[in-house]
């Protein structure tokens, strides 16, 4: 079984983090667990500069590439145990925690042959849509949006959109995905709804 876990960037500032992510996950059915870090504090800087300076969609979105690196690179450091390779074969019948540098796949021969839709380079798409077409790419059985935020209730891909729990392309981008669910890691009891 693979999972693919968004781990929100609103989560990376929060001390509990690791803990609480470790305990959600003992919580999970044994799945090779790949987790994709969310932009944070260092993309809002990003957009802020883009508004400010008409960076341009283009060049904001590679910028914002480059600090989900170092988003990754902090995550991987909090999962001391955690391993960062991205492994195009194997992945899946691998039982363990992954942290993913998206810049090493969205423009591999796999993610080309595997992506039923190209992403655009704008503001529409964050790291749900990212990790979206990654879940598509590596056949996961699951896509897990771990957010600082409850969802009311259990909801289309549309209705979170519109709740602005998700980017606006979200509902393309996780078209093909085989289940999706939301937790807020927050909470105490990881609150989850499901996306249809």
């Amino acid at each position: 079984m693979t999972r693919v876990i968004k781990v929100g960037g609103s989560l990376l500032d929060w001390p509990e983090l690791p803990e609480r992510l470790l305990s959600w996950l003992a919580r999970q059915a044994p799945a090779a667990n790949v987790l994709v870090a969310g932009g944070g504090e260092l993309v809002e800087a990003i957009r802020r500069y883009d508004k400010r300076f008409q960076l341009g969609e283009e060049r904001a979105h590679q910028l914002c590439l480059a600090a989900m690196r170092s988003t990754a690179q902090i995550l991987e450091h909090l999962l001391a145990h955690a391993r960062s390779t991205f492994a195009e074969r194997g992945l899946a019948h691998h039982k363990s925690l992954s942290v993913v540098d998206v810049n090493d796949y969205l423009e591999t021969p796999l993610a080309a042959g595997r992506a039923h839709i190209r992403l655009p380079h704008t503001w529409e798409v964050t790291s749900d849509s990212i990790a979206a077409q990654l879940a598509e790419i590596l056949c996961a059985d699951e896509l897990v949006l771990l957010k600082s935020a409850p969802l009311p209730q259990s909801c289309s891909t549309r209705d979170a959109t519109e709740k602005g729990y998700v980017d606006t392309f979200f509902p393309q981008a996780a078209a093909r995905a085989n289940k999706i669910r939301c937790v807020n890691l927050r909470d105490e009891q990881f609150a989850e709804w499901m996306l249809y």
